[in-house]
Formats: structure tokens, C-alpha cells, sequence
């Protein structure tokens, strides 16, 4: 690499960081915003989760979906590993969708499964964060 090209990429680089402090705090903002859909929000979020702070493990929304199961139990997340909060609804859709064969007698509980993920991400967007690490 060139050098005299270096102040250029530090120069850009410090843009690019400046962009990201101003513009996090707006998508955290429009993810908390509930006048707009759900579904909205939920693909800005999936769209800039990686952009968004991460938590420590210990909050209870994360608590609540493990149903008294370790996470290792419940979602495979090793201690010590960030996990990603779409990576988790993406396994609580895995595990809450029907077979077709049992799709007629199941959709009840499904259709609730789908309330409580509803609501599951509704505070997930509240919270923040795109990611927490299991450290307990």
C-alpha cells in the first residue's frame, strides 16, 4: 500500500465512524418508535443489528425464552459467545413451526407462538441492543 494514500483512509475511516455514532442512536430511536409496525422495525433491526450495542447476559427477555433450560440448553449459546438476537428468533420460528401434517390441529398454539414472538420482539427493540454475551 501506498503511504501517501493513508491519511485518505484514516480520514475516511474517522467519517465512516463520525456517520455511525450520529446515525445509531436514530435507528435506536425509530426501533422504540411503536407508531410504526412491528414488521418495519423488526427489518430495520435486522438490517443494522450488527451496528448496535451488545449487552452482557442478564436481562430477562432472554431469560424467558430459554423456559428454565440453561441458553447452552435451550439455543446452543456456549458461555462466553455473543449471540445475536436474530439468530435466536430464527430459532424460536424453527422450533414453533408445524409439521404440515400437523398444521390443522397445532395452528391454535402456533398462532399464539407467533403472539409471544410478536411481543418477544417488541421488546428486543426496546431494549436496544443487537447482541448479548452469555457471561453468568
Amino acid at each position: 500500500m501506498n503511504v501517501d494514500g493513508m491519511p485518505n483512509i484514516n480520514a475516511s475511516v474517522d467519517a465512516l465512524l463520525n456517520a455511525l455514532d450520529n446515525t445509531i442512536p436514530l435507528v435506536q430511536e425509530f426501533l422504540k418508535d411503536t407508531s410504526f409496525p412491528l414488521e418495519d422495525r423488526w427489518a430495520l433491526f435486522l438490517k443494522s443489528e450488527k451496528l448496535l450495542p451488545s449487552d452482557t447476559y442478564g436481562d430477562g427477555h432472554v431469560d424467558a425464552l430459554s423456559r428454565g433450560d440453561s441458553l447452552y440448553d435451550a439455543f446452543g449459546v456456549e458461555r462466553r459467545e455473543t449471540t445475536y438476537y436474530s439468530d435466536m428468533d430464527d430459532m424460536l420460528h424453527e422450533n414453533s413451526t408445524p409439521e404440515d401434517s400437523e398444521a390443522d390441529e397445532y395452528s391454535e398454539k402456533y398462532d399464539r407462538m407467533l403472539e409471544k414472538r410478536d411481543e418477544w420482539r417488541e421488546v428486543v427493540l426496546q431494549h436496544g441492543d443487537g447482541s448479548f454475551t452469555y457471561d453468568w
